[in-house]
């Protein structure tokens, strides 16, 4: 109904009941090593249905699990209703998750995007988010999405950094780590311009901040 094709799963994986009480962590690590059991090899994506939505105590530590250690994509969900919005929310997501385009701008259609359809243009859009007032200890999150696969500009990747509480200057965009390497956000992101618009470097780069 939505447009999406979608497999059948490869598998169910139920956790065991012996370890429903057990420490979240410890939870987290018997569900993946079930996982790994059964599977041939990573997973492309894994749903995910949380047995509980106000009290959820796996839910970072399983996020943590497959984005950090694997970098396996995820979609919970522990609904209390399921109806037709929802699943069209949910599927948004996944969509999305998976490189998928759940919207683009009519003029995309047409080579006529003023300044950017002519050369080879790269779109940042850059921000800082802070902890709530009162928390001074809590990390910063500074974020920059980039446009990819020009002449596109609905296409685009992040990339996420932590950084001092409460500093609003984005210091890892450039990231020296030798007279020859960087590590910086800037760098990620022009490559991977370069590699998804066919070997091709910008000309020009706009930045929303």
């Amino acid at each position: 109904m939505k447009g999406i094709s979608v497999e059948p799963p490869f598998d169910v994986f139920e956790e065991n009941p012996q370890y429903r009480r057990a420490p979240p962590l410890v939870r987290v690590e018997k569900m993946f090593e079930d996982i790994q059991a059964k599977l041939p090899g990573a997973p492309k994506f894994l749903l995910c249905l949380l047995p509980e939505r106000k009290n959820c105590d796996i839910y970072g530590p399983w996020k943590r699990k497959n984005l950090a250690d694997f970098g396996v994509v995820t979609q919970c969900l522990a609904p209390t209703r399921v109806n037709d919005q929802y699943l069209t929310n949910l599927l948004l997501k996944i969509n999305a998750k998976l490189g998928g385009l759940n919207s683009i701008l009519a003029i995309e259609q047409t080579p006529s995007i003023p300044m950017v359809s002519k050369v080879p243009t790269i779109i940042l859009g850059m921000d800082v988010s802070h902890g709530s007032p009162g928390q001074s200890d809590i990390p910063s999150i500074a974020a920059v999405v980039s446009s990819r696969q020009w002449p596109s500009i609905s296409r685009y990747r992040a990339c996420v950094r932590t950084q001092s509480p409460k500093v609003e200057m984005i210091d890892s965009l450039y990231k020296r780590v030798s007279d020859t390497e960087d590590e910086g956000i800037i760098r990620e992101l022009l490559l991977d311009f370069y590699v998804s618009s066919g070997k091709r470097k910008p000309d020009q780069i706009i930045i929303f901040r």
